[in-house]
């Protein structure tokens, strides 16, 4: 799920300094989200793991994750994703009752802490769908910034051109910012090993 949160929190950034990109840019930008969650899916297809409960229960609850990515309905999409992964960690919960295994109930209940701290976050702050700051830069404007370290600075000894776009993408994305809202604390917690 680390991958999964940094995607996502990547998205937000982008969300919060940009004016919605095109179609073709956006496709790409949710790819990438999609993309994270990857190995979690190939880990619950691979068939000789040694937990599918737990595989199983993940891989049914990354689509909740992946609600930056979705034009519409984030919150029927995490409730959909809560649902269906409650089944196998369900059967892990049973599993650690029957074997003593207190570590599979942490991790059962991590999952479901998470996606409750999930839904609680869109509910609050993106009921319809991810936003995009209206009044905020091209998206080619901040991949410039982010391509220059965020810092502004130019590539040192550099003249012309170069060295007065730098700061001038970042004078501009600064100047568009929003902060986004905050992250619940187990989403919060998450983001933070992230970075």
């Amino acid at each position: 799920f680390l991958e999964m949160f940094r995607a996502d929190r990547r998205l937000l950034d982008i969300a919060s300094k940009c004016k919605k990109p095109d179609a073709a840019t956006l496709a790409t930008l949710r790819k990438t989200v999609t993309d994270s969650a990857a190995p979690i899916f190939a880990l619950k297809a691979k068939r000789d793991c040694s937990h599918p409960n737990h595989a199983a229960g993940t891989a049914d609850a990354a689509p909740a994750f992946a609600w930056v990515a979705m034009e519409a309905g984030p919150l029927e999409a995490i409730t959909a994703a809560r649902e269906s992964c409650d089944f196998f960690l369900n059967k892990v919960r049973k599993e650690s009752k029957d074997k003593n295994l207190p570590a599979y109930m942490q991790y059962a209940n991590l999952i479901r802490d998470a996606l409750a701290a999930v839904y609680d976050f869109v509910k609050e702050n993106f009921k319809t769908g991810l936003a995009f700051n209206a009044k905020g830069v091209d998206y080619a404007v901040y991949a410039a910034w982010r391509a220059e370290g965020a810092s502004g600075a130019a590539a040192a000894g550099g003249a012309g051109s170069a060295a007065t776009a730098a700061p001038a993408a970042a004078a501009t994305v600064a100047a568009a910012a929003v902060a986004p809202p905050p992250l619940p604390p187990v989403a919060a917690a998450a983001a933070a090993a992230a970075a």
